[in-house]
């Protein structure tokens, strides 16, 4: 092998292991988000673009301890090449969040009372559907706003509801799985790079 060579495919898994890291930073984001953010006043005083603060993401060892410039490269990279699958990938992720946070209110009878029309709570089924119907909203417009799969009229009994919401945590998962795979396939990891 030549010199030529040698610095070719070093050249070659450097950018593998990069397309590797963005994936994986773009991940921890759509799953943490992206922690403190300000927004900085522009010199007529005016509200200026949006700026991570702090990020706990900028503490993992694993991704390298990521600056706030590296953790937005990263994200525009993913999400220019290969933006259809990154859009189905939220979207599952949102739907895991939601079915998931239903499985854990079905665990006891006062947490399932609280998640689905606590006193005070603002998050409750019951508080979502009426102010879906006050404001007069359309259901899916709705369901997208307040983050809700199914309103106070649509669930089940408790049990049910958590054999439902358990088979839709798992068919959510497997989704996100899937399209992560897909997700590093367009930005060229191998197989082996991908966990």
């Amino acid at each position: 092998m030549t010199k030529r060579e040698a610095y070719r495919q070093a050249q070659a898994f450097k950018r593998v292991i990069r397309s590797r890291l963005d994936c994986l930073i773009f991940f921890e984001i759509v799953a943490n988000g992206w922690g403190i953010v300000e927004r900085s006043l522009t010199a007529d005083g005016k509200r200026g673009y949006p700026n991570t603060v702090y990020s706990p993401l900028s503490e993992s060892e694993r991704l390298n301890f990521p600056t706030r410039h590296r953790m937005v490269s990263a994200s525009k990279r993913v999400r220019a090449q290969a933006g259809e699958e990154v859009r189905q990938y939220k979207a599952r992720f949102r739907e895991f969040k939601e079915a998931r946070t239903r499985w854990k209110a079905t665990r006891t009878k006062l947490g399932w009372q609280w998640y689905v029309h606590g006193d005070g709570n603002r998050s409750s089924v019951a508080y979502k559907t009426m102010m879906a119907q006050v404001r007069k909203m359309p259901p899916d417009y709705a369901r997208r706003k307040y983050n809700t799969r199914y309103f106070a009229y649509e669930l089940l009994p408790r049990l049910d509801e958590r054999k439902r919401a358990r088979r839709e945590v798992t068919e959510a998962w497997d989704g996100m799985i899937e399209l992560r795979d897909l997700i590093f396939a367009r930005m060229d990891v191998p197989v082996k790079f991908r966990r």
